[in-house]
């Protein structure tokens, strides 16, 4: 699914610069939009993948299936409109639009998307939280309860901490803090994915280990032999 989005990317930006390539606005726009819905297609995958609200089996996390589907849905969501507002905020610089408008788009995009994964955390808090402690919470570590019962909090703290931090050196005119804005979040996929790959390894390994103990076990059929007659 995400080679696909990445393809129809590559081809639909392809299409439109031999159809309209001499202008370069034209370029611009085509190369944001088409970049935006490959991301949008990837980050799909990537939580279809993880939440797999479809194959309880091969999910990643413990949850329930209409928790796994909601979050799939929101999450989803909110990484595609926050795909939309980067592609619009670079299309707006690379133009050179006004300076003050892409500011503003800059600050108002970011502050919506940090308010929007802030209500999602907020929403999904329990299913964590029930992650976070295991099955029996009352028997749970006191610093993993603590945790538990804040982590919504502070992420939600995190995200409006970055917005306040990025708003302030656009209005400032300073270089954007991406290290300290997207830098856990690229932590937080990576970690993701690579848990992803490692536990799709160690499912074909058991399946391959348990398919050769059957088959050492099995006991062996006694050879046919063929009746002699004289």
């Amino acid at each position: 699914m995400a080679f696909g989005a990445i393809i129809f990317a590559v081809v639909g930006y392809g299409l439109a610069m031999a159809v309209n390539g001499d202008i370069s606005a034209s370029r611009l726009t085509y190369l944001s939009f088409f970049t935006a819905f490959a991301t949008i297609g990837v980050v799909r995958a990537v939580f279809l993948n993880f939440f797999a609200p479809d194959v309880p089996a091969q999910r990643m996390l413990v949850l329930p299936d209409e928790t796994a589907i909601a979050a799939q849905r929101g999450f989803t969501g909110a990484a595609a409109f926050a795909c939309i507002v980067a592609a619009f905020c670079y299309w707006m610089a690379a133009l050179g639009l006004s300076h003050d408008a892409h500011a503003l788009m800059l600050v108002g995009g970011s502050l919506a998307s940090a308010l929007v994964f802030s209500f999602l955390f907020v929403a999904h808090r329990q299913p964590i939280a029930a992650l976070i402690t295991g099955s029996k919470a009352e028997a749970a570590p006191k610093p993993l309860r603590l945790l538990a019962g804040s982590w919504h909090g502070l992420a939600v703290a995190y995200f409006l901490f970055t917005w306040f931090i990025a708003s302030a050196r656009i209005l400032l005119d300073l270089p954007l803090a991406f290290g300290l804005v997207i830098g856990p979040m690229v932590v937080i996929v990576l970690t993701v994915s690579a848990y992803g790959v490692a536990l799709f390894v160690i499912d074909s390994v058991a399946a391959r280990l348990a398919a050769c103990r059957r088959t050492r076990t099995m006991p062996a059929s006694p050879m046919p032999t063929k009746e002699r007659h004289y």
